[in-house]
Order: structure tokens, then sequence, then C-alpha cells
């Protein structure tokens, strides 16, 4: 199986306050989707703001750069969500969380 890196892939982030994390990429790129295991909610929560109501914590447009991990699983090398306020939020870079920043996030 060929190795490949697909990078800053329009999709849409769904994290479910049940700590459940899903992947929708748009039907004009491929229709696929996908679960994310082995994440930490929190660490999510800490960088992106938690929306109010509906099942999910976080629901927003995003960009993903993942790779192969191993036969059946990807690695997410970089992750971004959007906010209509901020902009771009970096979540994940260089496959690890990036540092909080007090700054940027203050819990809006």
């Amino acid at each position: 199986m060929e190795t490949i890196q697909l990078n800053d892939i329009p999709c849409v982030c769904k994290v479910m306050f049940s700590g459940d994390f899903y992947v929708v990429f748009s039907e004009l790129l491929f229709e696929a989707s996908g679960f994310m295991s082995d994440f930490n909610k929190k660490e999510i929560d800490l960088r992106f703001p938690v929306c109010a109501g509906g099942p999910f914590a976080q629901h927003c447009n995003a960009m993903i750069t993942f790779g192969p991990a191993d036969d059946i699983k990807y690695k997410v090398i970089n992750l971004k969500f959007f906010h209509g306020l901020s902009g771009w939020i970096s979540l994940i870079e260089n496959c690890d969380f990036v540092p909080i920043d007090e700054n940027k996030y203050n819990g809006y």
C-alpha cells in the first residue's frame, strides 16, 4: 500500500458531548467520513469554545492533514477549526496539540 499524506483537507468536525469525534469530508472532494479514536476531548475544549445546545460540543468547518499510521488507521498531523469571530484556530500541529493561547481563547 502506498503511503500518502493529504494536506489541509476541508471537512466538518463534529465533537459530541459524549466524547465521540467525527470528521465528515465534502462530497465535492470524496464522500467519506471517519471516527477519531485515541483523542482527548478536554484538550480540544481547552483550545476551541464549546457550543451551546444540541448533541455537539463543537460542530465546525475544519482543515485536517493526515497520513497513515498503520494499515487501518491514519494519524492527524495538523487540525484547525474555524471560528466565526476568530478565524482559524490550530488545535494540532505536527501530531501534537498546540500550546494553549490564553489570549486567543478566553471562553468566548
